[in-house]
């Protein structure tokens, strides 16, 4: 469980992974610019794969909604957008 708790980012380690301020991240969010977060069970919690927005930055930070870009842990699950 701890190791997979280290693998979720909350909103404000994303902001800091990628030097913005944490409303950043909610407004791509909302506009599914960045990768979609994963609700934690029996939470309204939601977190980044910590995968999936590494992934993203190698990818050049594509817009997630205009491109049709999916992590491939969010593809492989069937998820997205």
């Amino acid at each position: 469980m701890m190791n997979e708790s280290k693998q979720l980012l909350t909103a404000a380690e994303v902001a800091e992974t990628l030097g913005v301020g944490q409303r950043s991240i909610f407004r791509w969010r909302d506009m599914g610019s960045i990768c979609p977060p994963v609700k934690v069970a029996g939470s309204a919690a939601l977190r980044w794969r910590k995968t999936d927005i590494l992934e993203w930055i190698t990818a050049g930070t594509p817009d997630c909604a205009r491109t049709g870009f999916r992590p491939s842990t969010d593809a492989a699950k069937g998820g997205g957008r």
